[in-house]
């Protein structure tokens, strides 16, 4: 009798334990197609806000390294680094102007990074098209992202249990990436980066992404709405068919 009450405590427990992540599973995935579904209308909402909007891309000087150099005297290569930085920045506005048309775009240092993340954003000077600041230039549109080239942060990953957790870090992307006026990196589906290879000519370096870039807004653009729409219809048959099951079972 006792080893027959130890086998249905067992059972119970393990058909209780089964249960129960079935149900955390369900749920979890529930959070999921609703953050999906969230992160869908903030994309439609920023593509729209964007057109009429402009996008502040971030020039990086690499002016830490090179004080560093010039600290001790290595003339040669804060010089070396100071070039490089110069026909890059340069290319970028290049690449921009010759690519890009989706919205208006703008060039600041990203040195003055902080000032978005104060709310200060009208302290930055921009740099024209011959990569001099000019205090005149302003940002006349009420809307704007701010891009530079960089790394994706990786926003989600697999838990020891699989279970899809919030991780913060940056993965081997590198990629032009857009951030909000907060300076905190867009999600999918909105097409929010465009991977490049930081070595190789330059001007290939920078024309690729800047073109895909482009592309992948005006298709975002076009398609955004349509893609949703499919989505949400495909979960409306799902639900259905989940709903005829569930009632099938019950009788």
């Amino acid at each position: 009798m006792k080893n027959f009450i130890l086998l249905f405590c067992l059972v119970f427990s393990t058909l209780s334990f089964s249960q129960t992540k079935k149900y955390k599973r369900a749920e979890t995935q529930e959070k999921a197609n609703l953050q999906k579904d969230a992160d869908w209308k903030t994309a439609l909402g920023t593509i729209k806000k964007l057109k009429n909007g402009a996008i502040l891309v971030a020039l990086d000087f690499k002016k830490e390294k090179i004080a560093y150099f010039e600290k001790y005297e290595n003339t040669k290569e804060a010089n070396k680094i100071r070039s490089e930085r110069l026909l890059a920045n340069q290319q970028i506005i290049n690449s921009f102007d010759s690519l890009f048309t989706f919205c208006m775009v703008y060039f600041f240092d990203v040195e003055d990074l902080h000032y978005f993340v104060n709310g200060h954003a009208d302290s930055v000077t921009y740099y024209n098209p011959n990569l001099k600041l000019d205090p005149a230039i302003t940002v006349q549109e009420d809307f704007f992202l701010v891009g530079n080239f960089g790394h994706v942060e990786q926003l989600y990953s697999k838990d020891s249990a699989g279970n899809w957790v919030y991780y913060s870090s940056k993965n081997s992307i590198s990629a032009f990436v857009l951030r909000d006026q907060s300076l905190v990196q867009l999600r999918n589906p909105f097409p929010f980066y465009s991977p490049y290879h930081s070595l190789g000519l330059v001007k290939k370096r920078y024309n690729m992404p800047i073109r895909k870039f482009q592309a992948g807004l005006e298709a975002f653009e076009k398609n955004g709405v349509v893609i949703y729409m499919r989505r949400e219809k495909r979960r409306v048959k799902r639900r259905a068919k989940i709903k005829a099951r569930q009632e099938a079972k019950a009788k």
